[in-house]
């Protein structure tokens, strides 16, 4: 439990971090990946409704949902697991926001 803190502590820290260094059109392309990170777990809590194989695709970090069970869990445990997923879920979104801004800016520079 103590690793995955310090894992989820990281990922956070690097995102900081990266939004402190970086220039304002760098910053705000990220912002809309990171917002856009958040849209299916927020659904997810409004319409707690299963959204099949489509949860998987927007919502990586959804499988450590899995951890749950089908059994009652405390509130403790139930908002660690959400609180990693939607971590993962930024991290990745972040990684992906990352790497198409680098795209775009070369694709920028050679016209």
């Amino acid at each position: 439990m103590i690793e995955e803190r310090i894992f989820f502590g990281v990922i956070l820290s690097i995102i900081i971090v990266t939004f402190v260094f970086c220039e304002s059109s760098m910053r705000r392309h990220l912002q809309k990946w990171l917002l856009a990170s958040l849209v299916m777990p927020i659904l997810v809590l409004i319409f707690q409704s299963s959204f099949g194989a489509l949860i998987l695709v927007f919502w990586p970090g959804s499988i450590v949902l899995m951890s749950l069970g089908a059994n009652e869990k405390p509130w403790s445990t139930i908002l660690h697991a959400w609180g990693g997923g939607i971590t993962l879920n930024l991290g990745l979104y972040f990684i992906l926001g990352l790497i198409s801004y680098f795209i775009l800016c070369n694709i920028k520079k050679k016209k």
